[in-house]
């Protein structure tokens, strides 16, 4: 099918191929917000307890963060358009399981599902910008992109209250018309391209890395809950974590490349990435529970309290110099 050219295209209709790749931003941020201000709702509509509340939120992030290199690996190997339509069908499906959910056990399969397919898109999402654009038409494209995940967040905690309002179930399903939307016009606006190279595999050492993150995770929630520290859990942790340190280590091919470890610009970002998500990234789950169960506040107003909090992270994003 006939493609739009971005070098001659008029500016009108150049960034109309950003509809899909921004879709895809709008929607991974979206559902990292969204859910935070419907979990008290939800939780008590499911009957969750206070461990598996805590999962419906870990998971999505702790699947997303651990598979996103694969995700990249991913896209080398099978090409962009490719992933990002898995990966936007998964998500939908995920969504779909989400909001069909009678149990907590299949909640936490949909979230998982849905940290899954944003670790697909994410690497794919930049990966058909740069396919489509060059020099500055694509230093103005990121620039789109980047409002449109900050817009996501925003947005997400406004949606999560106003949604609640009606059905908490309608969090998960909102999500399927601008997915089925950014599905057809990913294969209008992109060519299905195979890079040439061959691509070292790297699913052990995700496997390794997300079992690891995630046997850390349940020792630190069991912890939380309980108060007392858990033998299993804690030995568990600590001899994936070490497993992982030693694929990282000696592996011929590591899930990060040693090259790319030990540039400055990217130990910074770990460290910055680590302080706020230790930070303000665990403000929303402490804050939704306690404007809605302790001061009994309704979940719109919980979402619009929110706001100042989302503008100012998405601000400081945005002032942070290249």
């Amino acid at each position: 099918m006939t493609q739009l050219n971005t070098l001659t295209a008029p500016a009108s209709t150049r960034y109309f191929a950003l509809l899909a790749p921004g879709i895809a931003q709008a929607l991974i941020a979206l559902d990292y917000a969204i859910v935070y201000v419907a979990l008290p709702t939800l939780a008590h509509d499911l009957q969750l307890s206070l461990s598996t509340m805590q999962w419906v939120v870990s998971l999505y992030g702790l699947t997303f963060a651990a598979l996103l290199l694969l995700g990249g690996n991913l896209c080398d190997r099978f090409g962009a358009r490719r992933v990002f339509s898995t990966g936007m069908a998964l998500f939908l499906l995920a969504s779909v399981l989400g909001g069909l959910a009678r149990s907590g056990e299949l909640l936490l399969v949909a979230r998982a599902g849905q940290g899954i397919a944003a670790a697909l898109l994410q690497p794919a999402v930049l990966a058909l910008i740069g396919q489509r654009f060059h020099g500055e038409s694509h230093r103005r494209a990121l620039a789109i992109w980047s409002a449109i995940g900050a817009l996501g967040l925003v947005a997400g905690v406004v949606l999560g209250g106003v949604l609640t309002t009606l059905s908490w179930r309608a969090i998960f399903f909102i999500n399927l018309p601008p997915g089925l939307l950014a599905l057809w016009r990913v294969k209008r606006d992109f060519q299905h391209l195979i890079p040439q190279r061959d691509t070292p595999r790297s699913g052990v050492g995700a496997l390794v890395g997300c079992a690891a993150a995630g046997a850390l995770v349940w020792a630190l929630m069991h912890y939380g809950e309980t108060g007392t520290a858990d033998f299993l859990a804690n030995r568990l942790a600590a001899a994936m974590l070490w497993l992982f340190i030693l694929h990282e280590r000696f592996a011929p091919q590591p899930l990060l490349s040693r090259a790319l470890r030990s540039l400055p610009g990217l130990q910074s970002g770990w460290l910055s990435s680590a302080c706020y998500m230790a930070s303000v990234g665990s403000q929303f789950y402490a804050m939704t529970l306690l404007w809605q169960q302790t001061l009994q506040l309704d979940a719109v107003t919980t979402g619009l309290l929110f706001t100042p909090l989302a503008l100012l992270t998405v601000g400081a994003t945005r002032s942070t110099p290249d």
